[in-house]
C-alpha cells in the first residue's frame, strides 16, 4: 500500500528528534523517531516505527507499534499501544512518552502516559488504559 504524498511540507529528520508536522504546526522532541501522516503531511523518520493512520492517510512502519485512531480511521499494529482520542474516535493502551502538537494544541507527557490531543478531543491515560 503506498503511502499518502506529502502535501506542502515535509520532515526528515535524524535518530534523537521526533519533528512531527501535523496541519502545518510542527513539534520538535527529543530521543526516538516516530514516522507521521497527518492530514497528507509525511514525516519519515528511523529508529522506532510508529504507524500511524490520520485523516485517512496510512504509514506502516516497523519496530515498535502504536495503534492510533485518527479521525474515524483506525490502525491495528502490534507491540507498544497508546491510547489515543482524536476527533471523538478512542484506541485504548499504553506506554512511552511522546510529546505531541496537533491542531495548535500541545500535550505534555510523563513516563507512561500519552496523551494526546488532537481537534480539541484530549485523553489523559494512565500505565494501562481500559
Amino acid at each position: 500500500m503506498s503511502l499518502a504524498p506529502p502535501i506542502g511540507f515535509i520532515n526528515k529528520p535524524s535518530t534523537t528528534n521526533i519533528p512531527i508536522i501535523a496541519m502545518g504546526y510542527i513539534n520538535k522532541l527529543g530521543t526516538t523517531n516516530i514516522p507521521i501522516i497527518a492530514m497528507g503531511f509525511i514525516i519519515k523518520l528511523s529508529t522506532t516505527s510508529i504507524p500511524i493512520i490520520a485523516m485517512g492517510s496510512i504509514n506502516k512502519l516497523s519496530t515498535t507499534n502504536i495503534p492510533i485512531i485518527a479521525m474515524g480511521s483506525i490502525n491495528k499494529p502490534g507491540t507498544t499501544s497508546i491510547p489515543i482520542i482524536a476527533m471523538g474516535s478512542i484506541n485504548k493502551p499504553s506506554t512511552t512518552s511522546i510529546q505531541i502538537l496537533v491542531m495548535d494544541s500541545i500535550i505534555k507527557l510523563s513516563t507512561t502516559s500519552i496523551p494526546i490531543i488532537a481537534m480539541g478531543s484530549i485523553n489523559k491515560p494512565s500505565t494501562w488504559y481500559n
